[in-house]
């Protein structure tokens, strides 16, 4: 029977891979890492042209000052490849035939740099636990008293993420097996996210009525029903007050919600099935 996997967000991502918030998106394997007889046809499917992987190398170089080799292409769909780079495993550049990168996460030591459609979008810096201002990490670990269901556990990762003028630290805490992320802006150390893991639901290895009963509990939610939720949840979590906001249920992910208001940040999260969200945050990568 059909069985579906939890899928984390970005931000959880982004602690999980220590600041790295990029999805790594998985590939068919090509025939020839079976020992199987590959065709120059399908080769080619599974092989960018070669202008357009030194299009993509000219452009990372271009954002990042450094020159950076890609192996190993797979395809990614019908018309996009996923490469590999050569001496950086935890790395992944994703382009079209054009040579024009789609998405890309280039990880050296402890920064990562993420770039969308040919241009960086943020870099993560992995940062040490000892490094950190306590008054920073006490404003992450203050949000533990309303999160209800949630245990802290213990601090394992801390990511801090760099976009234009904005800095937020990402503190990662573990507790068994879930982990919470939350997002404290550097210099206001105000909360702008909350991922409680132990929130979710627990799809993994669950055969279809489950996940059936899962899906039909989710489209029955409706957009005011969220957004009641929502106005609690982030009045409580991150201080914000979503008086004026409206609600817009994704497509895809079925379980994402944007939330917007006029001349207001865009606020955006994640529910389970009882309605209740497990992750909320303002939008601001």
């Amino acid at each position: 029977m059909k069985k579906v996997y939890k899928v984390l967000s970005s931000v959880a991502l982004a602690g999980i891979m220590g600041a790295t918030s990029m999805v790594y998106y998985q590939t068919q394997a090509s025939a020839a890492s079976f020992g199987t007889t590959v065709t120059a046809t399908e080769k080619a499917a599974t092989t960018a042209p070669a202008a357009a992987v030194k299009k993509a190398e000219e452009t990372l170089k271009k954002i990042t000052g450094t020159a950076y080799k890609l192996n190993k292409g797979e395809s990614f769909g019908t018309k996009e490849w996923s490469y590999s780079v050569k001496n950086y495993p935890f790395s992944q550049v994703i382009l079209d035939a054009k040579g024009k990168i789609s998405r890309a996460s280039i990880s050296t030591d402890n920064l990562t740099y993420h770039i969308n459609a040919d241009k960086l979008s943020h870099i993560s810096e992995s940062i040490q636990l000892d490094a950190i201002d306590s008054s920073v990490q006490q404003a992450a670990e203050a949000v533990f008293d309303k999160l209800e269901g949630v245990e802290q556990g213990e601090l394992a990762n801390v990511s801090l993420i760099k976009k234009g003028t904005k800095q937020v630290y990402e503190f990662m805490f573990v507790d068994g097996g879930f982990g919470t992320w939350i997002g404290i802006d550097k210099n206001t150390l105000d909360v702008l996210s909350v991922n409680a893991r132990a929130l979710a639901d627990d799809l993994y290895g669950k055969d279809q009525d489950v996940i059936d009963k899962y899906e039909e509990s989710i489209k029955a939610l409706t957009e005011k029903q969220l957004l009641a939720q929502a106005t609690e949840q982030a009045e409580a979590w991150l201080g914000l007050d979503l008086t004026g906001y409206e609600a817009t249920k994704d497509a895809f992910p079925s379980d994402r919600v944007v939330f917007e208001k006029k001349g207001a940040p865009t606020i955006i999260g994640n529910f389970n099935s009882d309605g209740m969200f497990f992750f909320i945050a303002v939008q601001y990568l």
